[in-house]
């Protein structure tokens, strides 16, 4: 079954789910090998009880065995409130040693979605001094997203002054998808 199918039926009409219920699908889901389940059903956490959902998506993130379920988990908390997401989004994307590049990146694309104001200057620190490519890539990608005068002005910045052709060249190729 497809994640949404599955998440057909756990948010449809005849299932009335608890944050408990989803919790233990999740987790059982887990158990089992179904994947697509525990997706759907953490999507489905995210929102239901923030609160709890928040400490949940943060143990899958750290602890789930799948990559796909784990970066579900760091997507779903996109939706969650800034104050609650922001400072655990910004800790994985800037975990260099800590987190496989995938997660990270991840992270990064579900920090776009917040104010630009809290994000700006530290996807612009990501963007000049993160060693992975594919992050620095998302950063500049991610600056891009927040439509903002002080973001396109690092843009800017970075493709006037990176010292990787390669970055400076995105982030140029962003400002111009931006502007035309």
């Amino acid at each position: 079954m497809p994640m949404v199918g599955a998440m057909a039926i756990l948010s449809g009409p005849c299932w009335q789910a608890s944050v408990d219920s989803v919790e233990t699908i999740a987790g059982a889901a887990g158990e089992y090998g179904l994947g697509h389940l525990r997706q759907a059903a953490l999507v489905i956490l995210a929102r239901m009880d923030i609160v709890r959902a928040f400490a949940t998506l943060k143990i899958v993130v750290e602890s789930d065995q799948s990559p796909r379920v784990r970066r579900e988990a760091v997507e779903e908390m996109a939706h969650l409130p800034q104050e609650l997401a922001v400072p655990y989004l910004l800790e994985l994307a800037e975990a260099e040693r800590d987190q496989p590049v995938e997660m990270r990146r991840e992270a990064i694309e579900s920090l776009s979605g917040f104010d630009a104001s809290l994000m700006a200057s530290r996807l612009n620190q990501l963007a000049w001094s993160d060693s992975s490519q594919v992050v620095r890539e998302e950063a500049i990608e991610s600056l891009a997203d927040l439509n903002d005068g002080a973001a396109n002005s690092m843009l800017l910045e970075l493709t006037r002054n990176h010292p990787r052709r390669h970055t400076s060249r995105e982030a140029l190729d962003r400002l111009q998808k931006n502007f035309f």
